[in-house]
């Protein structure tokens, strides 16, 4: 792997998100928000960025954020992997996306498909893209 000064300079562009999100339960009564647009993520750069080149995206997942804007049905295509780094070192992380590691372990919450989701508050068909439990790895994506 070697880093570049430039996405254009790329063959393949490592996006590593970290979005900000407000606690989980606040005091207040305002709603949930787990929309990348909502955690200080310019998906307008992002989008373009990934449109332009293969992308591998590592996103920070504090909180179960949804990537549907980043990452859905129409535009999956431009992605040969996805990390969620819960926090990691970003040494360890480049080790688990240069193939040095094979990640183990099990998602320790739920991530919703889409903010819409969060909104029905209903847990069920079609809430999750990533499920809790559900193993991690080197695994196709779908």
């Amino acid at each position: 792997m070697t880093f570049v000064s430039s996405p254009a300079e790329a063959d393949v562009i490592l996006l590593w998100l970290k979005p900000s999100i407000r606690p989980l339960f606040p005091a207040d009564d305002s709603p949930l928000r787990v929309n990348l647009s909502a955690c200080a993520m310019d998906m307008k750069y992002v989008n373009t960025l990934t449109a332009k080149k293969p992308t591998v995206l590592v996103i920070n997942h504090a909180n179960p954020f949804a990537i549907n804007e980043v990452y859905n049905g129409q535009i999956r295509t431009r992605f040969n992997g996805i990390t969620a780094t819960f926090g990691v070192d970003s040494k360890a992380s480049l080790d688990v996306v240069s193939g040095k590691f094979n990640p183990t372990g099990k998602m320790p919450f739920t991530t919703p498909v889409r903010q819409q989701a969060v909104e029905k508050n209903k847990e069920g068909e079609g809430y999750a893209l990533f499920k809790f439990g559900e193993s991690s790895g080197y695994k196709q994506l779908q």
